[in-house]
Formats: C-alpha cells, structure tokens, sequence
C-alpha cells in the first residue's frame, strides 16, 4: 500500500484559430496558446486531490510570446471506493489583463462555482 502517491501533468497546446469572450467582449485569435498544469496527490489509495491551472495566451503581435489573458482554476477532492466517488470541487475563472479600464466597468470576466457531488463509476481502479 502508497501512502502517497504524486502525479502531474503538462500540457501546451496552439490552436490555429479561436474565439474568446472576455469582459462581455469577443475576440477573434489567429493563434490561441495553453499551458496547462495539473496535479494529483492521492493519499492512502482513496483520498485524491487533484487541480488543474489553465492559462490562456493570445498572439496579438503575430509573433510567438507570453501574453497571458486569463487564468481558469479547477481545485477538486474526492473519495474513492469501489466505483464510488464522493467529492468537491471548486472552479474559477480570472482575467489577467484589466480590462476595466477599457471596457465598461459593468462588464466582468469572473465566475465561479463550488459543486458537492456523488458519482458512480465502472472504471477499473488504478
């Protein structure tokens, strides 16, 4: 039995061609970039914590670089037993670039959940 057991991933991915909507506000991207970080802790075999950071980058320059638009976050725990999984999980979405200062100040890019959850499932247990 593993006490504890660490795992992550990495992800970076280039989309030709996109839309966000930001502030109420759509943009058109020729180049859409993700980095995508997400961890997993598991704790005696049935605790599982687990996130994932998503930053989002447009190229605005048609140049590659870091211009980082919004920060999506995912923060979950459950546990798991069986093909049962009791959990938690929290999500928000935050914008980098202050758009307030442009963009009407009524128009916001902020949203977030929490959600309690049961769930069965028929995968085989790793």
């Amino acid at each position: 039995m593993n006490w504890i057991l660490l795992f992550f991933t990495l992800e970076l991915s280039i989309t030709p061609n996109g839309t966000e909507t930001l502030y109420n506000n759509r943009i058109d991207t020729e180049m859409f970039y993700n980095i995508i970080f997400s961890p997993e802790i598991i704790l005696f075999n049935f605790l599982y914590i687990t996130g994932d950071a998503n930053i989002k980058m447009f190229n605005g320059n048609k140049a590659f670089n870091f211009n980082p638009v919004s920060l999506n976050s995912i923060f979950d725990i459950y546990i798991k037993n069986n093909g049962f999984i009791l959990g938690y999980e929290h999500l928000c979405l935050h914008p980098i670039i202050p758009w307030n200062n442009i963009l009407i100040k009524d128009q916001k890019f902020n949203k977030s959940y929490n959600k309690f959850y049961v769930r069965f499932s028929t995968k085989r247990n790793e």
